[in-house]
């Protein structure tokens, strides 16, 4: 289950760039933008709660946060609702985190989440709505 809600966060970006684009569609795009941080929350509730955490879960969970995050900074920036430079430094942490996870993978030891990561993701998500 868990996974499958990840899968859902990977069509909701998709979802989300195509109606943001269209015109007067900005509270649509929020309420699935919302629905996938969600569904991000569940899934990793579920994993935990039914201990089914998942190594594939712990690649590509942390992919869907990155790309949706990625999606609205990029959105928000090419129509001018967002400076250039929020996006830059959103998407150089997300990228930092991965070079650190990918480090990890290759070690087969996982790289988790710090709660300070969890928090600027969050507030980036939230700044980016």
């Amino acid at each position: 289950m868990p996974n499958a809600l990840t899968g859902l966060r990977f069509i909701l970006i998709v979802v989300f760039v195509y109606v943001f684009w269209i015109p007067k569609s900005y509270l649509a795009a929020l309420i699935i933008f919302a629905s996938a941080a969600v569904t991000d929350w569940l899934d990793g509730y579920l994993a935990r709660k039914y201990d089914v955490v998942t190594d594939m879960g712990k690649l590509l969970d942390p992919l869907a946060d990155k790309l949706m995050l990625l999606a609205a900074l990029a959105d928000g920036s090419a129509l001018d609702k967002l400076k250039t430079l929020v996006t830059s430094l959103g998407g150089d942490g997300e990228g930092a985190a991965d070079a650190a996870r990918a480090h990890s993978t290759a070690r087969k030891s996982w790289f988790t989440a710090a709660s300070s990561a969890s928090w600027r993701r969050s507030f980036l998500m939230w700044a980016s709505a």
